[in-house]
């Protein structure tokens, strides 16, 4: 109660149009019958169609059985199997309890078959859920193995710029080495080189002495 109050509320500051008043309003007007605080729903109800239902059980919580029944008739065929068993039954008892019980039979006959049709109803819903739950698993498990794929194909990507990464440390690393050695080579020739011209001068200037 306490929610669609604030519904209706929150519906009425709305700046557009729009069917929260009206529905709530429906709603709330419903759950004060089923509670017998008859007033409160009767207070916030109108003749529009939407309220039909509610005045049919008011009606009935009346004990005014007749204005009860215009309202259960005009709800026929409007809002589904559920509905339609509920207003059939309702008419049943209304009649068995008024004595019609010619009326009450045709009632019954015609809620047994609404309940087929509802029963039938909810096997096809109950078909189509499994169904829809089918290719839901089906879309998912599909999902799954393509997010599976693109894991190990980003896993074996990441490997690959990996061995690459290592592979250009290497390369560098023996190039790098390479050209070390090759500086020490040189080093190591410069300096016997220049060995090899002191040895040279100072026997040089031994024999320029001697």
């Amino acid at each position: 109660i306490y929610y669609y109050k604030k519904a209706i509320q929150l519906g009425r500051q709305l700046p557009k149009d729009n069917d929260i008043v009206a529905y709530a309003t429906r709603n709330l007007c419903d759950i004060y019958i089923q509670i017998e605080e008859y007033d409160s729903a009767k207070s916030m109800m109108d003749d529009t169609p939407l309220h039909d239902s509610n005045w049919a059980y008011w009606y009935l919580g009346q004990e005014q059985e007749d204005s009860a029944v215009v309202y259960f008739q005009k709800l026929q065929g409007r809002n589904g199997w559920i509905m339609e068993v509920e207003r059939l039954h309702a008419l049943a008892q209304i009649e068995q309890e008024r004595g019609d019980y010619k009326k009450s039979t045709i009632y019954y006959q015609q809620l047994a078959e609404a309940q087929d049709s509802l029963k039938a109803q909810s096997q096809m819903a109950e078909t189509e859920r499994t169904a829809a739950r089918f290719n839901y698993e089906s879309i998912k498990n599909e999902r799954d193995e393509e997010i599976q794929k693109n894991k190990t194909i980003v896993f074996r990507g990441q490997l690959l710029l990996l061995f690459g990464l290592s592979l250009l440390i290497v390369v560098i690393l023996l190039i790098r080495s390479h050209r070390l050695k090759r500086q020490q080579a040189q080093t190591r020739q410069r300096i016997l080189q220049q060995e090899l011209e002191r040895q040279k001068r100072i026997s040089q200037e031994q024999l320029e002495e001697n």
